[in-house]
């Protein structure tokens, strides 16, 4: 999840992208008029699921479509980027109808525009915020009418994204997909500092979006029951092709160590958006951007095994409590949050900065950890007798190529995915871990600091959940200062981990602040960075809580 911080120089936006009938999934949209928006693709007005309407001037990117034959319309899910309003319980993007003779929105082509579309959504996060209007009584709200018949498609030429006025430089606040501004990130200092990519996951998981006009005769089936298609089964396809294949093998044969957890990782994967991204089997190459993937039992299969695997047997090495029970429900449940705000375990989600897989990382991401941590993991592997780490002992383990171009190598089947990146997504985990617990002792001896063993492990667990968006250096020096300050030590003297972690978001945000102004980052660039940031861990634990909700438990052991 890790990238070098480089500020590149701001890009022209005067850019024309062909607007066309039928929505895909990464298309941009732009509303021009007031529009719905759902929790679900339920769209008749028994249905009262209305949350919100959207007003004109809304940006989004199209996560999800659904084709409705009888109308010959379209539902799509969206992700918001500039609007304001949206309460923290929706945790996942929100539902809008798609009329095509009177659309209400501008659509905007993704395929073949992957520069341009990443350009465009770098300036769409500093665009002015469009207030979303809360439909507090779905019962009594009417739907939103619109008069103009606009044609699906844009008469040439086509309309052209706005070009805003030019700014000074400034990082491209990130790409798509949650997932997600950029991200400090230094295992040890700021010189090695890396960035984590997800403007894209943390907008949805902070904000969601999406609204529109009345369907009379839609009934859409939940995500979890749809059907596979051509278009959408391309993952069944190379597992089919790929099954012989000593990790395959060893994740489709075995039976899930922890059945409960079934339901949380296909949850997630229905829940969550792309992009996504496919690699050719026997060339290692991205063939391009591909639809989700259907949520298949085999590949859930596939990712809950792969995910049980690698946390069952390195949760000791992580945080040193092998053996503990307690702690590995904990420890578990806590990579689950991380992972399902991520990329929502799907294997092949990738963002243009180029932080890819479950974990999302990064080639500066996989470089640091085939230095410092590759070997150690390895090591951890083979004297173990956990049964977890002797089925990875099974898999011919490979460490990942460092290198952008190496992008399959965290992300496809053919490369050992999901467990190749989940071990690098550990790695990464420990990396920071190290440097928080070296950072908490200090403070704790240095300041008479009074903690449980279990409030510590909470304590500890968060800041590495944090310090995945924020690299090491990036949370360790906001806790040393909020550890020197009379509310951080009395917080944590009451045991109140939760009060000194909302404390710590203001210490973050300050920090990051001081990080980027140093470097002559923007305003716009810097207050982005600011959101992330110290939004991230409470990002992770919304989400989260809309995934136990939906799944109707807690997603532990």
């Amino acid at each position: 999840m890790l990238r070098n911080w480089r500020f590149p120089t701001a890009m022209a936006l005067l850019i024309t992208l062909t607007a066309f009938t039928r929505p895909q999934v990464g298309d941009l949209v732009e509303l021009e008029g007031l529009v719905n928006a759902r929790e679900n693709a339920r769209f008749r007005a028994q249905d009262q699921n209305r949350v919100y309407t959207l007003q004109a001037g809304t940006k989004a990117q199209v996560e999800q479509v659904q084709y409705f034959a009888g109308t010959g319309n379209y539902g799509i899910r969206i992700k918001l980027i500039n609007a304001s309003g949206v309460r923290s319980q929706h945790e996942t993007s929100l539902w809008v109808y798609y009329n095509v003779k009177n659309p209400s929105m501008k659509l905007y082509a993704a395929q073949g525009n992957t520069e341009q579309i990443r350009s465009t959504l770098d300036q769409w996060q500093s665009s002015p915020r469009v207030r979303a209007l809360e439909v507090r009584d779905p019962s009594r709200a009417t739907a939103v009418i619109t008069t103009r018949e606009t044609p699906a498609v844009v008469p040439r030429p086509p309309a052209p994204i706005p070009n805003p006025p030019q700014a000074a430089p400034q990082p491209p606040p990130r790409p798509v997909a949650q997932t997600p501004a950029p991200r400090v990130a230094a295992p040890t200092a700021p010189r090695s500092s890396d960035v984590v990519g997800t403007v894209d996951r943390l907008n949805r998981a902070a904000q969601q979006g999406a609204p529109s006009p009345e369907c009379r005769d839609c009934s859409v089936r939940p995500a979890q029951y749809e059907q596979c298609s051509a278009r959408n089964n391309y993952l069944e396809q190379q597992i089919d092709r790929l099954q012989g294949q000593p990790i395959l093998r060893e994740l489709l044969s075995a039976q899930p160590r922890y059945p409960r957890l079934e339901a949380c990782v296909r949850e997630s994967m229905n829940i969550s958006g792309g992009p996504f991204t496919l690699c050719d089997i026997g060339h290692a190459n991205l063939s391009g951007a591909a639809p989700k993937a259907c949520t298949s039992g085999r590949l859930v299969r596939v990712v809950q095994n792969g995910f049980t695997a690698t946390m069952d047997c390195l949760a000791g090495y992580l945080n040193g409590s092998e053996g503990n029970p307690e702690v590995l429900s904990e420890t578990i449940r806590g990579a689950v949050a991380l992972v399902n705000l991520e990329s929502g375990f799907h294997i092949n989600a990738r963002s243009s900065t180029g932080a890819s897989g479950l974990g999302q990382i990064t080639d500066g991401a996989t470089n640091a950890i085939n230095r410092a941590e590759w070997s150690n993991m390895m090591r951890h592997i083979q004297n173990s007798t956990n049964p977890s780490c002797q089925q990875l002992k099974r898999m011919n383990l490979q460490p990942a190529r460092p290198s952008r171009g190496a992008v399959c190598d965290r992300i496809g089947l053919e490369a050992g995915n999901p467990v190749t990146n989940m071990l690098y997504t550990i790695g990464h985990m420990k990396l920071v871990r190290k440097e928080v617990e070296l950072t908490v002792n200090r403070k704790i001896r240095e300041n008479g600091i009074r903690l449980s063993a279990a409030q510590k492990e909470k304590l500890l667990g968060a800041l590495t959940t944090w310090g995945h968006n924020t690299g090491a250096y990036g949370i360790t020096r906001p806790v040393s200062s909020l550890m020197e300050t009379d509310n951080g030590i009395n917080a944590l003297n009451a045991g109140n981990i939760d009060q000194f972690l909302g404390l710590l978001k203001g210490e973050v945000s300050s920090f990051h602040g001081y990080y980027l102004r140093s470097r002559g980052s923007s305003p716009a660039a810097i207050a982005s960075r600011q959101r992330e940031a110290s939004g991230f861990y409470q990002y992770v634990q919304n989400k989260m809580n809309l995934l136990e909700r939906k799944v109707g438990r807690q997603c532990t052991l």
